[in-house]
């Protein structure tokens, strides 16, 4: 299928998916239509950004790379992802969190290094929002489950040094992971976060 446009070389499709989860995720402020914008908005840069760090780690290792965003979140795929040694795969995985990490405390200096706006406002919940879904999201999605990065980032690890030995105590370090998360989650009243760990938990199940 063609893509919608083209970042940085890299061919992206947009499924319509992603912005209604991006609208449902931002619904608390359906009474404020700018600022509902405003999260949509960071929320397609920051996916889109995501992706680009690990197509560009792709790149850097040899392989082409194509950017899908979706109700999801968003997928960077390679066919050529065989020719990489397992270090270079733990490089790409965290390349995602990582540029989010790098803009995130890019956007985190500016902010201190010139005004925002009254608090409150408009770009000083701009910058809450970009560093909420950069940064805190970034350290979610480095926890130890698959599919998150954390996932595939401790997999290739495990497998670079040991080979695929603890294929069934990655999938136990994942469900041990989502019941945590699922456990923080009932404390904190935060049934979006349960119902995610719980779908990770369960995708930790079956082995792959």
């Amino acid at each position: 299928m063609r893509p919608h446009f083209h970042v940085a070389g890299f061919p992206v499709r947009i499924h319509p998916l992603f912005f209604l989860v991006a609208l449902m995720t931002g619904w608390t402020l359906i009474s404020e239509p700018a600022r509902l914008a405003l999260w949509v908005g960071i929320v397609f840069v920051s996916v889109l950004l995501h992706e680009l760090g690990h197509a560009l780690a792709f790149r850097r290792y040899g392989c082409s790379a194509r950017i899908e965003l979706h109700g999801m979140g968003g997928t960077t795929q390679t066919h050529e992802a065989a020719h990489l040694t397992h270090r270079q795969s733990a490089w790409v995985s965290f390349a995602g969190p990582g540029i989010g990490f790098l803009a995130g405390g890019l956007v985190w200096a500016a902010s201190q290094l010139a005004p925002m706006g009254a608090p409150g406002g408009l770009a000083d919940q701009g910058v809450r929002q970009f560093l909420w879904v950069n940064v805190g999201w970034g350290l979610f999605n480095l926890l130890p489950m698959q599919p998150l990065d954390g996932g595939h980032l401790l997999a290739d690890l495990v497998r670079a040094r040991s080979g695929y030995r603890h294929e069934r105590k990655l999938l136990w370090v994942g469900i041990v992971t989502a019941v945590g998360v699922l456990g923080l989650a009932i404390g904190a009243k935060q049934v979006w976060l349960g119902m995610l760990a719980l779908m990770l938990g369960v995708m930790n199940v079956v082995p792959p």
